[in-house]
């Protein structure tokens, strides 16, 4: 089988949604979609500290990444597990008309 590996995009979508991107194992990009928790999507909340805690919507944390400013790193805490991530892929051939 293959090895998939999913990228947390700290972008959100229009509707302010928490979005993620999922990689082959040769780090090819193969879809993307929302961060959930039993089925809801999730959004974000970010303190002074700049910790961010991702939510979903009846306000359950479910993770949260604190940076540390003297060392550049971050520190991310998972409260509850994420949905699996699923990505539905298509192949189509040539179509010839006429």
């Amino acid at each position: 089988g293959s090895t998939a590996r999913v990228a947390l995009s700290m972008g959100v979508n229009a509707t302010g949604q928490i979005t993620s991107t999922v990689f082959d194992a040769a780090g090819n990009q193969v879809g993307t979609g929302l961060l959930r928790y039993q089925g809801n999507a999730l959004t974000y909340s970010t303190a002074a500290d700049g910790t961010l805690t991702a939510v979903d919507p009846l306000g359950n944390q479910i993770f949260t990444v604190a940076p540390n400013a003297t060392t550049g790193q971050y520190t991310v805490t998972m409260i509850r597990p994420l949905d699996a991530v699923s990505v539905t892929t298509s192949s189509f051939g040539t179509v010839t008309a006429g």
